[in-house]
């Protein structure tokens, strides 16, 4: 799991991210950590598990 949380975190701070949340909130929307954490890490999941399975089951690491 160490993995999927190094991973996470690079998600989270990734500068679309960061771009998208700078947009919102000059546009009037308040984006709390919470909210933004409820749709993120799903999405996070939803890409590294498959991707690390492709790679153990591809390459045997």
């Amino acid at each position: 799991m160490q993995i999927l949380t190094v991973y996470g975190i690079i998600f989270i701070y990734a500068s679309a991210n960061i771009t998208g949340i700078g947009i919102l909130r000059r546009e009037g929307y308040e984006v709390k950590n919470k909210d933004f954490f409820k749709i993120d890490i799903p999405f996070t999941l939803a890409a590294i598990i498959p991707a690390y399975i492709y790679i153990w089951l591809a390459f045997g690491v």
